[in-house]
């Protein structure tokens, strides 16, 4: 009896796992268009949402809005002030 509440524990924690935009990550700006000339790229950065199980219950608004608070927090870890934004289509060659 304890060990199947123990389970239900656990599953329910891993469940309710969601991002928090760190302090660092509000002050990241989400951009499309940066000017080059006074800006040091810092490398690629991707965000995720969902977890490893979260995504198949999650609405897509909300894992594209975890996937933003990662991204945000993933920048402000490597000192970035902004992200330079940009859409991709599946199957569609990426340039930069």
């Amino acid at each position: 009896m304890h060990f199947s509440f123990l389970v239900i524990s656990l599953l329910l924690g891993s469940c309710s796992h969601t991002p928090h935009l760190s302090q660092s990550g509000t002050n990241i700006e989400l951009v499309s268009e940066i000017d080059q000339k006074n800006c040091k790229n810092l490398g690629p950065v991707f965000g995720k949402g969902g977890g490893w199980f979260n995504g198949a219950w999650i609405a897509d608004e909300n894992l594209m809005m975890y996937a933003s608070i990662d991204l945000r927090n993933k920048a402000a870890g490597l000192g970035a002030t902004h992200v330079v934004t940009q859409t991709h289509q599946m199957g569609q060659p990426r340039t930069l």
